[in-house]
């Protein structure tokens, strides 16, 4: 057998046991869950026994109650309902021991069938660095292609690294916007108390949200410096998508003029609310679209990634891919 047979084979053989460990860390995934949803049932059910129990024994050693019970007739059959409902709770707990005991044992299992396939990524690896290093001796062709996949695989990483930074930055500006709009809403249901006769308390409370609201738009306002650059980066058309970050970079500007002078006239709180509400909705729509390019970029790498390995893997001298 050639050392590429022989190398196929293992290749072959370590796929098997990779997809046995992906099934075994799953299963392990899912009892720990199981092992958490148990536990607490348990400990739900030891509080439930604990307590009738108790019920049950007071029945015993109440004095009063036993005379008052013994007294019209009922202590024989409240006592009995009190001892049933204390056996009914212990069956329930010594069953959910039992789930408890049935998942480690599983567990033990799984982790066992673990320790068997532990190391077989780094076999993986290894097999296709020795594969590859003999195709870079002794076929141009495929190792010219192997190449041209690692740079597609480098050059969309990257873009996907700077697309998350610019996702990253679309949510910051957004979580301050947010904050933004929660703080102008209390400020106009203030200001509308305040205008019926609210008092001084209300038109504290008024101008004190204001001020929030100013200091999360100038959060806002870095966050939106931050994401221009980050855009600029990856070469973004924002217009294309649909946002004027030119518009979105004087926002702050706009929305301060006037504001302070004015805070005591109501319209100039809604009219900066619908400001910042046309802001958030604008920044939350080009987040979204951030977001669908960097998982239509991770499914490229995904793609790019499969090639590169199927073609190591099934390479032949003679033959490519």
């Amino acid at each position: 057998m050639s050392v590429i047979a022989e190398w196929n084979e293992q290749l072959q053989i370590c796929r098997e046991k990779l997809q046995l460990k992906e099934k075994w860390e799953r299963r392990l995934s899912n009892l720990n869950i199981d092992l958490e949803d148990e536990n607490r049932r348990r400990a739900e059910l030891l509080d439930l026994l604990r307590k009738e129990e108790a019920d049950a024994e007071k029945l015993k050693t109440a004095s009063f109650s036993q005379f008052f019970l013994n007294l019209f007739g009922r202590l024989e059959d409240k006592l009995r309902m009190e001892e049933r409902e204390a056996a009914e709770a212990k069956l329930r707990y010594d069953a959910a021991e039992s789930a408890l005991a049935a998942i480690h044992r599983e567990k033990t299992v799984v982790i066992a069938q673990l320790s068997e396939v532990n190391d077989v990524e780094s076999q993986y690896a290894r097999l296709l660095t020795d594969k590859e290093s003999w195709i870079n001796e002794h076929d141009r062709q495929t190792s010219d292609r192997l190449e041209e996949l690692s740079l597609q695989i480098g050059t969309t990483r990257a873009i996907a690294k700077e697309l998350l930074e610019a996702v990253y930055a679309a949510e910051e500006v957004k979580a301050a916007l947010t904050k933004a709009e929660e703080t102008l809403t209390s400020a106009q249901n203030w200001g509308t108390y305040d205008m019926i006769g609210g008092g001084f308390i209300a038109t504290a409370v008024k101008h004190g949200r204001i001020d929030e609201a100013a200091a999360h738009v100038q959060d806002a306002q870095h966050g939106l410096r931050k994401l221009d650059k980050e855009l600029r980066d990856i070469n973004w058309d924002s217009n294309a998508a649909g946002v004027n970050m030119s518009g979105m970079l004087v926002f702050a500007d706009f929305f301060f003029d006037g504001l302070i002078s004015d805070w005591i006239v109501q319209g100039k709180i809604s009219s900066s609310l619908e400001s910042v509400q046309r802001r958030l909705e604008e920044i939350s729509g080009l987040k979204a679209r951030l977001t669908q390019e960097k998982v239509r970029l991770d499914n490229s790498i995904a793609e790019l990634t499969t090639q590169r390995k199927l073609l190591l893997e099934r390479f032949e001298p003679g033959k490519e891919g």
